[in-house]
């Protein structure tokens, strides 16, 4: 039989339902459903509750067979209703006055969404729809149904499922025995509801409302054998409880030491105030009987209370907080090794500051919540800032601060109070393009309250002149190269000179205690009475600095231009010296001659001798997101020389092998290497497999593996 088309038009008849879900955070404008109905909320059918725009008049009706049945057109065998915005397959189509009713393998898609499943009913018009034995699909949920139905502001459902990616067999889902959708929020209610993997229960799920843009769940996991703890599990979900908080109740089991607790929140809002705020608590009753190795003694209770706080209030009141609260000196180095190697710290401060226009007001103190930590701190400090800005017409520019400090050294039982103020100008002077020259000067007042070491109050004033000059110039080249990504090359060179001269910076030494010491420094050391640091402990401030800026630039394909190279060299001369009036020159070089491609090199040469006293260089090779290699090294005279290599390489879109080396120059060793290999389970799930070999480590094992496992969010 010839298939039969018929063109007609919409009326204005509306599809209604019947009753209200029952779930008092649905929103008050929700249509009515059947009692009999199982709820379900589909935020993959968004897009048909928000079309707001007329409905075309025309649609095309196909099948193998047409016919009129009470005033419908029923299409039945291979039926087929469309228009521009949608297309609705079904064994039968039966359409009166804008609505469709279809039975039998149901396939409905409209732009990002499909829908399958027995029966479905749609109004073209409103886009309310109901339907049995559903299928929903809208990245990045799908959710399955007996009975649905929905309109323009809510749909709703029992006894649903609703997948996060795609329906497999340890794909994770949230089963509710009532569940909801309002589209306007992208946002799902459900109440009796439960997280299952695949269809294993875990755990049931708070009655509210979740976000469909991000997992309202995660996990990770983690096994493996460490000579300090034994073997051990590391367990730790995640649940997002609205928008604003993420709770981790993580609990970590180790064979030597018993189970740590270690639950966090997070809170984070994002309004006409930016919050932001991360408390985590960690403790343990400790049944190891190992020596310390920091501490004395280890308490039987061990714990690490953490806390991060910031606070932004339109963009002019921005407050933090940091506090690390330790039992015991060992507690990082036990039971979070990768912290305690590569950011050993249990730094705690809190400070705030106001902004307005070119004022910075901020307080700010160093707290010390362990009794083990010794470090210089300011308890606390309150300080204005005066940002460059003109002084009148004069074309002259001011900048300063003052502050009140007071400061504390409990390992050399020490403390002073003082009060210092700097107020400096500068003159940009009108020069050709090719040149400029700017004097400044200067004067810093410190004034030192006495105490019980020092009785009396010292009071300095110093003055500061000097002056930066600098010259200009550049070249262009038309030269193009597509292998390297070259669209012609500009060359810009600066020549620098910076002047500064502070007489008498060494006064007063010893009629206060100097808590603010000069510490080895491998960096270029700032220049100026305003920037020095080390306020307490004053050198020689004679100083010429000399330099020369290279930097090399290409067309960018995407916008602007892009850097190919840079070479910076400074040498800093001290005039009042008798002897060794040159220290050393700072060498700074960066290459990135191709996108996949980076070299950097940092040196400090001795001038005197020509000896590096420091060397630090890099290269970074990549190939698209399948290969990344990072090579570095830090090189000191007398000191540490270490080498480190870490280097992936994607085998296919499931598989991932990395290799990360540590090596010791002066030990002429291998350190530490570790091997892992990444690969998924299924589309959601990650399995990573480490195993690390170490050498000279007393506390750890020659060879440890380790296995995590984590869900892969979006």
């Amino acid at each position: 039989m010839c298939a039969r088309k018929a063109n007609f038009s919409t009326s204005k008849t509306l599809f209604r339902n019947k009753n209200l879900f029952p779930h008092r955070c649905l929103s008050k404008h929700a249509d009515l459903v059947s009692d009999s109905c199982k709820f379900v909320l589909l935020p993959a059918l968004v897009i048909l509750a928000q079309s707001d725009r007329p409905v075309h008049a025309d649609a095309e009706l196909t099948a193998d067979k047409m016919e009129i049945i009470q005033g419908a057109q029923v299409a039945t065998g291979n039926a087929v209703l469309k228009d521009e915005t949608l297309l609705l397959e079904a064994d039968q189509i039966s359409y009166r006055e804008a609505t469709a009713e279809a039975r039998g393998k149901v396939s409905f898609t409209r732009k990002d969404l499909r829908i399958t499943g027995e029966t479905l009913k749609f109004n073209r018009r409103d886009g309310s729809f109901s339907g049995k034995k559903l299928r929903v699909g809208k990245w990045p949920v799908h959710i399955e149904a007996e009975e649905l139905s929905g309109s323009k502001h809510l749909y709703e459902a029992r006894d649903a499922i609703l997948y996060y990616g795609e329906p497999e067999r340890f794909s994770p889902r949230v089963f509710a025995g009532k569940l909801g959708y309002e589209p306007e929020l992208e946002r799902y209610f459900v109440e009796d509801a439960r997280l299952q993997l695949g269809e294993y229960s875990l755990f049931r799920i708070p009655a509210g409302s979740y976000s469909t843009r991000k997992y309202p769940f995660g996990f990770i996991g983690e096994a493996g054998h460490r000579r300090s703890v034994g073997a051990y599990i590391i367990l730790e979900p995640t649940l997002q409880r609205g928008e604003e908080f993420l709770l981790t109740p993580s609990i970590e089991l180790y064979q030597k030491r018993g189970i740590l607790l270690n639950p966090s929140l997070l809170f984070s809002r994002k309004r006409e105030a930016v919050t932001h705020s991360n408390l985590n608590f960690s403790w343990i009753r400790d049944q190891g009987d190992d020596p310390p190795l920091y501490s004395k003694s280890l308490p039987k209770d061990r714990h690490h209370w953490k806390w991060e706080h910031a606070h932004l209030l339109n963009g002019l009141v921005h407050a933090k907080v940091k506090l690390n609260w330790l039992s015991d000196a060992d507690f990082l180095r036990d039971f979070r090794p990768d912290l305690f190697r590569d950011d050993f710290s249990d730094d705690s401060f809190a400070e705030a500051s106001y902004h307005r226009d070119n004022m910075i007001l901020s307080a700010m103190a160093r707290l010390q919540p362990n009794s083990f930590t010794r470090l210089p701190r300011r308890i606390p400090e309150v300080r204005g800032d005066l940002l460059a800005s003109p002084l009148g017409e004069t074309g002259i520019l001011q900048r300063g601060h003052a502050s009140l400090s007071w400061l504390r050294d409990d390992e050399a039982n020490l403390e002073n109070t003082r009060f210092d103020v700097f107020y400096g100008l500068s003159y940009n002077w009108a020069t050709p393009s090719w040149y400029s020259l700017t004097p400044i000067a200067g004067t810093r007042l410190t004034k030192y309250f006495g105490n019980e070491t020092h009785v009396n109050d010292y009071t300095r004033v110093l003055g500061e002149i000097g002056i930066n000059a600098e010259a200009f110039s550049h070249a262009t080249w038309d030269l193009v190269n597509p292998i390297w990504g070259i669209d012609g090359l500009r060359h810009i060179v600066k020549g620098i000179a910076q002047y500064r001269y502070i007489p008498e910076a060494e006064s007063g030494t010893g009629q206060f205690a100097a808590i603010e010491q000069l510490l080895l420094e491998h960096n270029l050391p700032l220049l100026g009475l305003g920037t020095i640091p080390h306020l307490d402990d004053l050198r020689e401030l004679h100083t010429l600095r000399v330099g020369i800026e290279n930097r090399l630039d290409t067309r960018s394909a995407e916008y602007g231009s892009r850097r190919l190279g840079a070479l910076n060299l400074y040498q800093d001369i001290f005039p009042d010296r008798n002897e060794q009036k040159l220290e050393a020159l700072y060498t700074n070089l960066v290459l990135s001659p191709a996108r996949w491609l980076d070299l950097n090199l940092t040196t400090k040469m001795l001038s005197e001798t020509g000896r590096y006293n420091q060397l630090s260089s890099g290269v970074t090779l990549r190939d698209g997101d399948q290969t990344n290699l990072h090579f570095t090294n830090e090189y000191l005279r007398n000191g540490n020389r270490q080498n480190h290599l870490l280097a992936t390489y994607k085998l296919n879109r499931d598989h991932l092998l990395a290799i990360r080396l540590r090596h010791d120059s002066n030990r002429n060793e291998f350190t530490e290497q570790g091997y892992t290999w990444s690969t998924h389970i299924g589309k959601y799930w990650i399995l990573d497999n480490q195993v690390t070999f170490r050498r000279g480590d007393p506390r750890e094992s020659d060879f440890n593996y380790r296995m995590g496992l984590r869900l892969k969010t979006y």
